[in-house]
């Protein structure tokens, strides 16, 4: 097997990505209390005033679909001490776009920036290029550290997938031990740096995007966006047959992701007891918010076609760009992906499958 050479794995996202991501708006907003109640809500500080906190957003992308997550912390933890100071830590990929992160951060209507300066907590950002798979912060710096919807995505490609682009459909024993490795390698490496900069008693909450099985034939059943990867990877290797996509660029090519299932985060920490305590562990199935809108609200199908392609889009097209890099091409590609979300909506009812993880460093 050939040296795989995508870089799809240090590709940040595009500008505007939030403005599309309802899906994983809604994945977050469905821990949300869970983590506030479990987690923020427990903490302990160690002073009784003038507190100062490190507060770390770990995958930020362009901010937005952060704020609401700093914003609750926020005002939870100030209801707990009568003078706060907050740091909040934005950390991405150094490809990632930190103008927009900037922007947003200071003048997005959303931003946690406008609403908690009215609660009279003294506020610094600070933007921070790193991955969680080097040192990104000092070590025992943070204080509570979150990562929405980034923890998925793998070091590096493990190894070519000849017919598809997601790792979770590897064919043939060498394809599924290389990402498997890969995975247990990135996740250990993961959880090591974020146990690094948290201090001792420090707060981790993570929504990652995982899978589930079957329980009797342990066969995969969802996982983030199943149908339209699968679609995805039909239309591409179409592309291969007809030569417009070279076979080198194929086989150069993957989605550098770990979907894991809910075993495989029992099984690190199982293995790493004498790091964190967890507080919670669980998983959920998320419908199609775009699907379920066109339902029932009878949109006319196009419509749903529309926006649940620009929400595809948002987050795929730096990606689909190593493979199609003419403007043109991508429009066919992605023009043939809304033609199936026309022709078939339903088959796109399960959206995402969300693993949720709460712990305290110990």
């Amino acid at each position: 097997m050939s040296e795989h050479t995508s870089k799809a794995s240090i590709s940040g996202m595009r500008e505007g990505y939030s403005d599309y991501a309802v899906s994983q708006h809604n994945a977050i907003a469905n821990g949300l209390e869970t983590a506030v109640s479990q987690l923020v809500d427990t903490f302990q500080f160690k002073q009784t005033s003038d507190a100062y906190i490190n507060l770390v957003d770990l995958g930020a992308a362009d901010g937005v679909n952060s704020f609401p997550v700093i914003k609750r912390f926020a005002t939870t933890l100030n209801k707990k001490i009568s003078s706060l100071s907050i740091q909040v830590s934005h950390v991405d990929l150094p490809s990632a776009d930190f103008n927009d992160l900037s922007r947003n951060i200071f003048q997005h209507e959303q931003s946690y920036r406008q609403t908690l300066s009215k609660e009279n907590i003294n506020l610094h950002s600070v933007i921070v290029p790193g991955s969680f798979y080097d040192c990104f912060l000092p070590e025992n710096s943070a204080d509570i550290l979150f990562s929405t919807t980034s923890l998925h995505y793998a070091s590096k490609p493990a190894a070519i997938l000849s017919k598809h682009v997601h790792p979770l459909c590897a064919v043939g024993n060498e394809e599924k031990t290389a990402w498997e490795e890969l995975s247990a390698t990135d996740l250990n490496t993961a959880l090591k740096h974020i146990h690094s900069s948290l201090k001792p008693g420090g707060k981790f909450w993570a929504v990652v995007p995982g899978h589930s099985r079957d329980d009797s034939t342990g066969e995969i059943k969802n996982y983030w966006y199943r149908e339209v990867l699968d679609v995805m990877s039909q239309q591409l290797l179409q592309l291969v047959d007809k030569g417009i996509v070279s076979q080198e660029s194929w086989n150069n090519f993957v989605l550098p992701v770990h979907q894991r299932h809910m075993s495989h985060w029992q099984k690190w920490f199982s293995e790493n007891d004498s790091m964190f305590q967890v507080d919670f562990l669980y998983a959920e199935e998320q419908d199609n918010p775009y699907l379920q809108k066109f339902t029932n609200s009878h949109q006319d199908v196009n419509l749903f076609a529309d926006e649940y392609l620009s929400s595809i889009r948002a987050w795929s097209e730096q990606i689909i760009m190593q493979l199609l890099p003419d403007i043109e091409q991508r429009n066919l590609f992605f023009e043939g992906l809304r033609n199936q979300f026309v022709q078939t909506p339903d088959r796109f009812d399960k959206d995402t499958y969300s693993i949720y993880i709460g712990a305290t460093r110990l």
